[in-house]
C-alpha cells in the first residue's frame, strides 16, 4: 500500500452542486427587487410607529414621575 503524504487534498465539488449563471429570469429577479423594497417601506412605516408609541410612553412615564414627586412632597409636608 503505497504511502500517502502529509497534504490535504481539496474537497471535490460534484456537478449538481454548481449553479448555473442564468438560472433566474429577469422578470423573476425584477420580482424580487420590487418585494423587497416594497417590504422595505412597510418597515421603515413600523418603525416610524414605533417611534411614536416609545415618545408616547416617556412622555406618561415622565408625567408620572412628576406625580410620584408631587405626592412625595405633599406627604412630607403633612
Amino acid at each position: 500500500m503505497a504511502k500517502r503524504s502529509g497534504r490535504k487534498r481539496k474537497p471535490r465539488i460534484r456537478a449538481s452542486a454548481k449553479v448555473a449563471r442564468n438560472q433566474v429570469s429577469r422578470a423573476q429577479f425584477n420580482r424580487v427587487v420590487q418585494t423587497q423594497t416594497e417590504r422595505g417601506v412597510i418597515i421603515a412605516e413600523i418603525r416610524r410607529e414605533l417611534d411614536v408609541q416609545f415618545r408616547r410612553m416617556a412622555q406618561l412615564q415622565a408625567e408620572l414621575d412628576a406625580l410620584k414627586q408631587a405626592w412625595q412632597r405633599m406627604k412630607s409636608r403633612a
